[in-house]
């Protein structure tokens, strides 16, 4: 049985326009990394929150929803 989601990872062109838009609705940095040309992990305040993690488009991919963890 699922006890809920861990994280939901997003594919963006441009991941400094989706910061600040996810920072604007209460999110806050939690990690940045280089890896596929940028990255950044985001939530809201609190225990227990989802995780977003936002990377740059690579030429073999495209914009949008690339994956979503459950927690079981």
């Amino acid at each position: 049985m699922l006890k809920g989601i861990d994280h939901i990872e997003l594919v963006v062109n441009d991941i400094e326009l989706f910061i600040s838009f996810f920072e604007k609705l209460g999110f806050e940095i939690i990690r940045r990394t280089k890896h596929h040309k940028g990255s950044a992990e985001l939530k809201l305040p609190g225990k227990e929150q989802i995780i977003f993690e936002l990377h740059c488009i690579e030429e073999y991919e495209n914009p949008g929803i690339n994956l979503y963890c459950f927690c079981l």
